[in-house]
C-alpha cells in the first residue's frame, strides 16, 4: 500500500490533510469479478468529490457490481436505461458503484474510460461525484465500492490500483486536502485439479494422471510418481553386463533399471566376462592355468590328490588268534574243505617222510637176511 498527499492549491500552500481515501487490496483469478472498496476517514464534513482510478494491466476493466443499481427504481439486469443517461445495465457507471457504510446516495455527472497513459497504466475518470443528501459528517468507514473484472486471459501478477487527481469538497464547495492510499490487485492462476487426485496443478507435477502426485508412492516406471523431481529413486534393480552371453555378468559393469536391458543379467559372479567357457557353472580343467569355475583357484598340471593321513599301527591283541579255516580245500572258493587241506599239508609231508624211512629200514633188513 502506498500513499500520496494531495492538497488543493486553492489554499495557496499544502496543509495537513484531515481526510484520507484508501483502496483495498484484492486477490482474484482470471475471469473473476472483484470488489474494490474505498475507505474514507474525514475530520471535516464532505459533500462531494472527483477522482481518477488508475489500474494496470489492460485486462482489468470496470465490472458490474452485484449490488449495483442505475437508480433508486432500476437495476442492472432489466435491460432498461433507468437513469436515462444512454448507458444500459452493466455498461452504466451506476451498476459498477454501490454506496457504502455512510448511507449516502451517489449522483454521477460524468464518467469516461481513457486509453493507456505514457507509463502503460489505464484509468477510469469519474468527475463531479456529489451527494444527493446531507454532507458526510466527520467519521470513518466505507465510502463506496466498485466492481472490476479480470480478463480470462489475464497474466498472473501483482498490479497497482490508485486514486489520482482526487478533490474532496466541503458543503460550501471548498476543496479539502486528502491523503491517498493505493491498493494492489494480485491476479493468481486459478487452482485446477484436472485429474481429481486432491492436488492442484501448481503442486501436482502431472495433473493429467491421478496416480502421480506428492502423495503417491514411487514405483519403477521411469516416471516421477511422487513429484520430488527424482525418477525411480530407491526402487530400481542392479543388472550386470554379460558380454560373453553365458548368463553370468561382470560385477564391475552394473546398471540400475526397472527391467534388465538387453545384454544384462542379474547375476554378477562371472570372473572373465570375455570368455563364455569361464563361469561358475563350468568344470575346472587342470593344467591350463585358467580358473574355469570362478572359485578363485586355477588347478596346475602336476597337482596330485593330497596324501591321506597315515593310519595308526594296530595294537597286538591280548587274546590268541583263532586258526583260520579259509580255503581248506585248495580251490580258492573259501570253502571249509579247502581250509582243512591247507592246514594239513605239512602233516602229510611228515607222514610220507616217515613212511619212506620205514620202507628203507625194512629193505635193509631184508638184504642182511639174504646173506
Amino acid at each position: 500500500m502506498f500513499s500520496l498527499l494531495f492538497a488543493s492549491m486553492a489554499f495557496g500552500s499544502p496543509t495537513k490533510a484531515n481526510s484520507s481515501l484508501t483502496l483495498s487490496d484484492i486477490t482474484a483469478s482470471p475471469g473473476d469479478t472483484a470488489i474494490v472498496s474505498v475507505e474514507m476517514t474525514n475530520l471535516d464534513p464532505v459533500a462531494g468529490w472527483q477522482f481518477e482510478l488508475h489500474y494496470q494491466p489492460s485486462s482489468i476493466t470496470l465490472g458490474c457490481h452485484p449490488d449495483g443499481a442505475e437508480s433508486e427504481v432500476g437495476d442492472c439486469t432489466n435491460g432498461i436505461d433507468d437513469n436515462a443517461n444512454g448507458a444500459i445495465d452493466c455498461s452504466d457507471m451506476g451498476c459498477s458503484l454501490v454506496q457504502g457504510l455512510y448511507g449516502t446516495e451517489l449522483s454521477i455527472s460524468s464518467v469516461s474510460n481513457t486509453a493507456p497513459s505514457a507509463n502503460g497504466s489505464h484509468h477510469l475518470m469519474a468527475l463531479a461525484f456529489s451527494l444527493s443528501g446531507a454532507a458526510i459528517s466527520p467519521g470513518s468507514g466505507e465510502l463506496f465500492s466498485l466492481a472490476i473484472e479480470i480478463d480470462p486471459n489475464a497474466v498472473a501478477g501483482t498490479y497497482e490500483l490508485s486514486l489520482e487527481n482526487v478533490i474532496l469538497s466541503t458543503p460550501n464547495a471548498q476543496p479539502l486536502p486528502v491523503e491517498l492510499f493505493g491498493g494492489v490487485v494480485e491476479i493468481v492462476a486459478e487452482s485446477v485439479d484436472a485429474d481429481g487426485d486432491g492436488f492442484f496443478e501448481d503442486e501436482d507435477c502431472n495433473d493429467q494422471d491421478p496416480d502421480i502426485s506428492p502423495a503417491a508412492i514411487e514405483v519403477c516406471d521411469e516416471q516421477d510418481n511422487d513429484c520430488d523431481e527424482d525418477i525411480d529413486e530407491g526402487v530400481t534393480t542392479d543388472f550386470y553386463l554379460d558380454a560373453d552371453g553365458d548368463g553370468f555378468g561382470d560385477a564391475n559393469q552394473p546398471v540400475s533399471a526397472c527391467e534388465a536391458p538387453e545384454g544384462y543379467v542379474s547375476d554378477s559372479s562371472d570372473c572373465d566376462d570375455m570368455t563364455s567357457a569361464v563361469n561358475p557353472d563350468m568344470d575346472e580343467v587342470a593344467g591350463n592355468d585358467v580358473d574355469e569355475d570362478c572359485d578363485g583357484v586355477a588347478t596346475p598340471a602336476d597337482s596330485e590328490p593330497a596324501d591321506e593321513p597315515a593310519s595308526e599301527p594296530s595294537q597286538p591283541s591280548s587274546e590268541p588268534a583263532e586258526p583260520s579255516t579259509d580255503n581248506l580245500d585248495g580251490d580258492d572258493d573259501n570253502s571249509k574243505a579247502g581250509a582243512c587241506s591247507q592246514v594239513g599239508a605239512s602233516d602229510a609231508g611228515l607222514w610220507l617222510l616217515g613212511l619212506g624211512l620205514v620202507f628203507f629200514r625194512r629193505r635193509r633188513l631184508f638184504s642182511l637176511e639174504m646173506k
